[in-house]
């Protein structure tokens, strides 16, 4: 009897022991905080009879600025035919307000103008909003 408590005793410590020297995985590192979604103004207006070819914007971001920073991409379409009117326009920037510009109107046509803010780091983190203007 005292044979099987004494093996008894020993399972029980050397199963011990080896659980408690078993590979551990080490602790996961937290995951980086995630960005703010994007999200922005403009002062442009909508439905805009602009007096002339070109129409100078600011587009301000209310949200929190991404450590990389956003990119900020302009685009402008004739509204009934979609063709492209000037050219787009990118720019990455640090700064919540940014200048833009849509240049080259036709005279007389609606035209959308669509502006992308959106994270340099993660482009998928976007906002998008258009806006309408006319050279009369």
């Amino acid at each position: 009897m005292k044979l099987f408590k004494l093996n008894l005793v020993l399972v029980l410590f050397f199963s011990t022991l080896v659980a408690a020297c078993g590979s551990k995985k080490p602790p996961t590192p937290p995951p980086p905080p995630s960005e703010q979604p994007i999200a922005f103004t403009h002062n442009a207006g909508n439905n805009v009879l602009n007096p002339g070819p070109s129409l100078n914007f600011t587009v301000t971001l209310s949200s929190t600025m991404p450590t990389s920073g956003i990119k900020v991409e302009v685009s402008t379409k004739e509204e009934a035919g979609g063709n492209a009117v000037g050219t787009n326009s990118s720019v990455n920037s640090t700064s919540a307000a940014v200048s833009a510009s849509v240049s080259a109107l036709p005279r007389q046509l609606w035209c959308i103008v669509t502006i992308k803010v959106s994270s340099v780091n993660t482009p998928s983190n976007s906002a998008t909003q258009t806006f309408r203007v006319v050279y009369k």
